[in-house]
């Protein structure tokens, strides 16, 4: 069971980690995330909730998710109004909320890779 005192080691070895919850682990602890999420759905949420309910501190450096990870600006600017509605259980909002975020989200990362594209830095997609 997860208390006050687990460690962020015992949290990740432990049973309530997903994609985006473990996403905002690694960049927090300085880890490499092998797959980098956003929270897409409710489930993915209320686990990035937990954590940060965890370990709250963690809540005032999300901004290094949205440097390293493009995709989670609207989540990190959002993320008061997200955790509101988790917490009054308005599911059909958070649901909404998120699908909203998701598409601003994969705008940033197109622009992103357009940038980059530009810059000569990866190739053009095919």
């Amino acid at each position: 069971m997860l208390t006050a005192s687990t460690t962020p080691t015992q949290w990740f070895n432990g049973p309530d980690t997903g994609p985006s919850s473990l996403t905002i682990y690694c960049v927090i602890t300085g880890e490499k995330a092998r797959h980098p999420e956003i929270p897409l759905d409710a489930e993915e949420f209320s686990r990035c909730h937990r954590l940060l309910l965890l370990f709250p501190r963690w809540r005032s450096e999300l901004a290094k998710l949205a440097i390293k990870y493009p995709g989670w600006i609207p989540f990190v600017r959002d993320w008061d109004s997200l955790t509101t509605l988790h917490t009054t259980g308005d599911a059909a909002g958070l649901k909404d909320a998120l699908h909203t975020l998701g598409a601003e989200a994969r705008e940033h990362m197109s622009q992103v890779a357009r940038q980059l594209v530009a810059q000569g830095h990866i190739g053009k997609p095919r």
